[in-house]
């Protein structure tokens, strides 16, 4: 531990080791703006300089998958407890979820805020321990969930299902993986009832009818991470196919995304599920990161210029919504920096004063299980190099 203290990162994973546990024992603690909490219908976006449209690469097959496979592959699981080695809250499943824009309803704050927050956090808390209760209590959260809800629908159901089911998903897998205590009937309630209630909201027709942007990422995201977990290799191929359409449709080659001029919430939450789909991808051997000459190490140095108090000149309108949420960034950061050895100032700048990471609906946590893992790690055998784009920078 003192090694990554000396090493730069005071700021960073001994710090993360203690937000952990304040975060455990709040349980109900939130980090994200009350006004962005609730996941407002997206405007229509800004519109965007044309561009010439070049044929994307196709997207390799993935025929098999590596487990656990979440934001942490088995390396980094076993790096995450070295380091580490040196309260339970009792879920609040609803049978009936209904929530309209703005989160009017009833099940924002039960499945996203707090138990979709808390099963992840107690998932994480079992790897950094060892003590089996936390990955009972992250368990029973699954199961509680899976048991209980039957209806969950409402204007703003693919966006909430996709931000609970994402952590659940991701919780699941790594206790599948690494708890013993793992059983296969929480697995069968589990992915019965994502089959059941939350697959139709991801798969629902009305984000087609959404501009792409931060809906779409997450959507992705949960999909591509429940791939995994069901050992599905047509929904991962789906999920991939939709990050490629939105990343292609939602970010400028100078960084710029189509809710930068919404604000820098919605934009945060963007880029985050766009980073963590890039990463469950490598994790896999699919290289994500790389798309369209990096343009995502791009955006995240464009909007961390912003958070930092810096102003693009793409920018000509109002700048709002500006604050540090921790949406990908030490996971882009160890990636792009760490792995490649790319120049990220203004992301490291922003880590720097920010570090560390709390947990917001399905992003989070980065400076515990990211901050110089790739530094800590040899490479991954048959990792793709740094493309020329990575090495201009």
């Amino acid at each position: 531990m003192e090694g990554f203290v000396k090493a730069g990162l005071k700021h960073g994973f001994r710090m993360a080791t203690d937000v952990l546990k304040s975060l455990i024992e709040e349980g109900l603690s939130s980090d994200a703006p009350a006004a962005a909490s609730a996941g407002a219908a997206p405007p229509a976006p800004a519109a965007a300089a044309a561009r010439p449209a070049a044929p994307a690469p196709p997207l390799p097959k993935v025929t098999s998958f590596a487990h656990p496979g979440t934001l942490m592959g088995a390396r980094e699981v076993e790096l995450l407890k070295r380091r580490v080695a040196s309260g339970e809250q009792p879920p609040c499943p609803l049978a009936e979820v209904v929530i309209q824009y703005d989160g009017v309803g009833q099940g924002h704050d039960e499945f996203v805020e707090r138990d979709g927050k808390v099963v992840y956090m107690q998932a994480v808390a079992w790897l950094a321990t060892g003590e089996a209760q936390y990955a009972h209590n992250a368990a029973y959260i699954i199961w509680a969930w899976s048991s209980v809800n039957k209806v969950f629908v409402g204007q703003n159901g693919p966006l909430e299902a996709g931000w609970g089911v994402a952590s659940m998903a991701r919780s699941a897998e790594l206790l599948k993986y690494t708890w013993p205590g793992w059983h296969p009937k929480v697995e069968t309630a589990f992915l019965s009832w994502v089959d059941r209630v939350i697959m139709p909201n991801l798969k629902s027709n009305s984000l087609n009818h959404l501009p792409l942007g931060n809906w779409h990422t997450t959507v992705a995201e949960a999909k591509a991470q429940l791939a995994i977990f069901k050992g599905d290799t047509a929904l991962f191929a789906e999920a991939l196919s939709d990050w490629q359409r939105v990343i292609d449709s939602y970010l400028q080659p100078c960084g710029e995304c189509s809710e930068t001029k919404r604000d820098l919430y919605h934009s945060q939450f963007g880029l985050g599920g766009l980073v963590q789909v890039a990463e469950l991808a490598w994790q896999q051997g699919v290289d994500l990161y790389s798309h369209a000459d990096c343009r995502l190490a791009a955006a995240l140095e464009f909007h961390a210029l912003i958070t930092n108090g810096g102003v693009p000149p793409q920018c000509t309108y109002p700048l709002r919504g500006i604050g540090f949420l921790p949406c990908g960034w030490e996971v882009a950061l160890n990636h792009y920096k760490g792995r490649w050895g790319m120049s990220m100032p203004e992301t490291e700048k922003l880590l720097a004063r920010s570090r560390p990471e709390g947990y917001v609906f399905h992003w989070g946590l980065g400076t515990l299980t990211h901050c110089g893992s790739a530094a800590a790690l040899p490479p991954a055998a048959g990792a793709p190099a740094a493309p020329p784009a990575a090495r201009r920078r």
